[in-house]
């Protein structure tokens, strides 16, 4: 999933929306138009950009943020996967 945090008066939803499809991003968009002040953006406590989510084999969360990143990156998936279960 994308959400983008451009405001309207810099990107308007239409020039976004044939960004997404003219380079084949095929995965879920979100474009509220509020830049840092975005709904999604908010439940998800986005705080940087790239704000990196790893999802697990249940659909859940399993891990964000600095534990995607770095070294911590193969530890976060095997345990996300459940390696050696």
């Amino acid at each position: 999933m994308s959400i983008s945090l451009d405001y309207p008066d810099r990107l308007s939803k239409s020039a976004y929306r044939d960004s997404v499809a003219s380079l084949g991003m095929n995965w879920r968009h979100v474009y509220e138009e509020k830049g840092w002040d975005t709904e999604v953006g908010k439940a998800f406590f986005v705080g940087s950009i790239p704000a990196p989510f790893l999802v697990g084999r249940d659909g859940q969360i399993a891990a964000w943020g600095e534990d995607l990143r770095g070294e911590k990156l193969a530890a976060s998936i095997e345990k996300a996967l459940g390696a050696g279960q």
